[in-house]
């Protein structure tokens, strides 16, 4: 259900930085690194992630490499999982404490829009929010994307409206971009050629979720 007119954004540090310059982010003092606009504070952002993952700490190590391209000072704190993931509000992810956090999630054949509804922001119930635990960590409210993703859920697959609307929540979500999704993990798995209907699925977290369909031959 990806749109073929969803924006899509290029990597290109020449651009990034031209629009930095004209928001009046520029290095004044030659040290690479820019200072906020009015004040000559570094623009400096801590990003974060579980460091009990080689994948992960790579990922965070190349954006850093980016963002200094551009001027940015990018602080590296990887964090134990256990603490990484603590419940909120003391938790550094859903007690929403990071400049920039970068984690994992589970896919689904279907668009997950769910994930960044106003009701799920992760807050304190009596100012509004979703409850400390909930899965929009980002923070990020929109009505209009809300009004789409809502209507979406309201319906089955196939039903008339069904994907346009998650058509048009997957355009918000690229237009105003609160998360930047990476790249999808690929699921690779070897079986004997006794095992019949053994099937890979995305959106399971197990190789074994249709394990009562497998049917093993006595012979390959």
């Amino acid at each position: 259900m990806y749109p073929d007119d969803v924006t899509q954004w290029a990597y290109d540090p020449d651009a990034a930085n031209t629009l930095l310059d004209e928001a009046g982010y520029l290095d004044n003092n030659g040290d690479g690194v820019r200072e906020n606009v009015g004040v000559t504070t570094p623009f400096s952002v801590t990003l974060s992630t579980n460091s009990e993952s080689d994948v992960r700490l790579s990922i965070i190590e190349q954006v850093q490499s980016d963002l200094t391209d551009c001027g940015i000072q990018v602080n590296t704190v990887p964090v134990p999982a256990g603490s990484w993931f603590a419940p909120g509000p003391q938790g550094p992810v859903f007690g929403r404490h990071f400049d920039m956090a970068q984690f994992a999630w589970l896919g689904r054949n279907e668009p997950n829009c769910g994930l960044f509804l106003s009701d799920n922001i992760s807050g304190p119930v009596e100012e509004g929010f979703g409850g400390w635990n909930n899965v929009n960590v980002t923070g990020w409210r929109s009505d209009e994307y809300d009004a789409a993703c809502r209507e979406a859920l309201s319906l089955l697959p196939g039903q008339s409206g069904y994907e346009a609307a998650h058509q048009a929540a997957l355009r918000i979500f690229a237009d105003e971009l609160p998360a930047l999704p990476l790249f999808a993990r690929l699921r690779v798995a070897a079986t004997s050629p006794r095992v019949e209907n053994f099937k890979l699925n995305a959106s399971q977290p197990s190789e074994f979720w249709n394990v009562f369909e497998w049917d093993v031959s006595a012979t390959p």
